[in-house]
């Protein structure tokens, strides 16, 4: 499953359970809002994590030891 940070609070959350409405090749919904900052709020089931640059891969952020050159 792909993960993401959210543009709210900066926790992770899984795209396909928070925005399953989603289709594949759709564009990311703007803001991507994890689900304790949607409306249905959070489940408490697990602990909420902060996103870490270091070691996390988002689809809404570069990936760890990534970089883009422009020529």
């Amino acid at each position: 499953m792909q993960q993401f940070v959210c543009d709210k609070c900066g926790n992770i959350d899984l795209l396909d359970l928070t925005h399953p409405q989603r289709k594949v090749a759709a564009p990311l919904p703007t803001p991507l809002l994890c689900a304790a900052c949607l409306p249905c709020g959070w489940h408490n089931h697990f602990p909420q994590e902060k996103y870490d640059s270091t070691k996390d891969h988002v689809v809404n952020r570069p990936s760890p030891g990534t970089s883009i050159s422009l020529g």
